[in-house]
Formats: structure tokens, C-alpha cells, sequence
């Protein structure tokens, strides 16, 4: 069944990891949070949040509407330069133009509609501000499987999981066009590989994958599903010769876009 975020038993799922440097990297270069106020709408157990503290954010806001993945990341994130907030993406309650940046990962594809959240994030942005999304369209979700693109296995191994990925994710057209649609400019978009973790072991990536960390499609398999995937995806790593430091990445699409300013 899909995964319940709202489950004390899934509460450090999306809370281990750190976000890859490449990618704080990346997102310096184009949109740097220093001195910044940053929402992290949709934050989870607060990987994010806590990358943009790192980068210098002045104060990163982190909102959520399941208590049980914001007491993780308040756990784990020890700062009094961030706010946690328990509500709904598209009625967050924060002042008018709060905020120099907003950012959206993974959180587009659990929407039936995109309009109310953006108009949200327009409200709540300052004149001349940033929104960011990060997910993935269809096209991301069903690239080939690879060596260092294990999703791709998941995806390639269990029909069921393709037809639930095309139900809910969004073309990239669509997207953009509803963030022109509620009134940002300068809409541009991308895709990013992004590094989700360094293996050290097929141990430690089996136990990743059987505990389903941080990916909830992997909550539509049976155990059995499961171990099975799992068996499947060392094989193949072990007759390519990948048994050690085995690096999983993910393509993303990127959409960003400005607040107009005010005349």
C-alpha cells in the first residue's frame, strides 16, 4: 500500500541522508540562500532545510503537514535559525511576501491540481523572488536501469509501479504552464542528475531497499516484491563488478520562476 506519512513507523524514512554536495552546489550557483529567507514546502524529515541552513540561509522555514515527519526533523536539526510549521502546502498561514525563496521537492506528484499551491507560493514570495519545483516527469521516472540509475531497475522490474508513476506525475509543459498560468515570469526548466547516496556495500543497499528508505513507491511492493528487487539489482551490480562505493542517482526536472515585481 502506498506509504503513510503520517506513521510514527515511517518517521526517520526521510531524515537520513543529507542532500548531495553537487547538488548544494548546483543550487548555490543559481539561486544562492545566503542571508535568505527560504520556505522548504513539503520539507519531510528536513534533509533540505537543513542543507540551505548550511548554505547560509538567514532563516529557512520548513512546512509540512504531517506532525510525525516534522517532529524527525526537528529532532535532527539543531538551529534556532529555523521554523517548523504543521499545515497544508497550499494554506500555509505565513505573512504576505515572506519569502526570497521557495522551495518544492517531490511534492508536485501527490497534488491532483497545481493551482492552489502555486498561487500559495506567489502570495507568500517577496516581489522579484524565486519559486523552485523539483520532481520528476514521466520521462524521468522510466529512463532505462543502469549502474549508477538503480531506480530504473525498480521501475523496469514491476509493471504496476509504471502504470501508478504515469497516473500521477506531471508533464513538464504542464507545469510550466501552470506557473505561468498564476502569474510568474522568467519560467524556465531543466533536468538534474542528482546523487542520492553512496553505497558502501551491496549490504547497505539491500537494507536500504528492504527498509524502503526514502522512496515511497517502494511502499506499493510486498516484501516478498521486495527482497525480490533487491536480489535482482545486486546481480546485476555484482556481474558488472560494482560491489563497493556503488553511487545511485536520479534525473529530476527543475522548474523555476519570478514573482513579477511591483510597478
Amino acid at each position: 500500500m502506498p506509504i503513510n506519512f503520517y506513521s510514527e513507523e515511517n518517521r526517520t524514512s526521510y531524515v537520513t541522508r543529507a542532500a548531495d554536495s553537487q547538488w548544494c552546489h548546483w543550487f548555490k550557483q543559481h539561486w544562492d540562500p545566503m542571508g535568505k529567507v527560504v520556505v522548504d514546502l513539503g520539507c519531510g524529515g528536513g534533509i533540505y532545510s537543513r542543507a540551505f541552513l548550511q548554505m547560509g540561509a538567514r532563516q529557512v522555514i520548513g512546512i509540512d503537514d504531517s506532525p510525525i515527519m516534522l517532529k524527525a526533523a526537528h529532532s535532527t536539526t539543531l538551529s534556532d535559525r529555523v521554523d517548523w510549521m504543521c499545515c497544508d502546502a497550499a494554506h500555509t498561514h505565513l505573512p504576505d511576501q515572506r519569502a526570497d525563496l521557495l522551495f518544492i521537492r517531490a511534492v508536485i506528484h501527490h497534488l491532483r491540481e497545481l493551482a492552489p499551491l502555486l498561487t500559495e507560493g506567489l502570495r507568500i514570495l517577496k516581489p522579484g523572488a524565486s519559486i523552485i519545483i523539483q520532481d520528476r516527469t514521466p520521462e524521468d521516472c522510466f529512463l532505462p536501469p543502469s549502474t549508477s540509475h538503480l531506480r530504473g531497475f525498480i521501475m523496469a522490474s514491476q509493471p504496476e509501479l509504471q502504470s501508478i508513476e504515469a497516473k500521477r506525475r506531471y508533464q513538464q509543459n504542464t507545469v510550466t504552464e501552470s506557473l505561468k498560468d498564476v502569474g510568474f515570469d522568467s519560467i524556465q526548466s531543466e533536468t538534474l542528475w542528482e546523487t542520492r547516496c553512496t553505497y558502501a556495500t551491496l549490504d547497505d543497499l539491500a537494507q536500504n531497499i528492504l527498509q524502503r528508505t526514502g522512496r515511497s513507491i517502494l511502499h506499493d511492493l510486498t516484501n516478498h516484491q521486495l527482497a525480490s528487487l533487491s536480489q535482482q539489482i545486486q546481480r546485476e551490480l555484482i556481474r558488472q563488478g560494482y560491489v563497493t562505493n556503488i553511487v545511485d542517482q536520479d534525473r529530476w526536472t527543475i522548474w523555476s520562476g519570478i514573482k513579477p515585481s511591483l510597478n
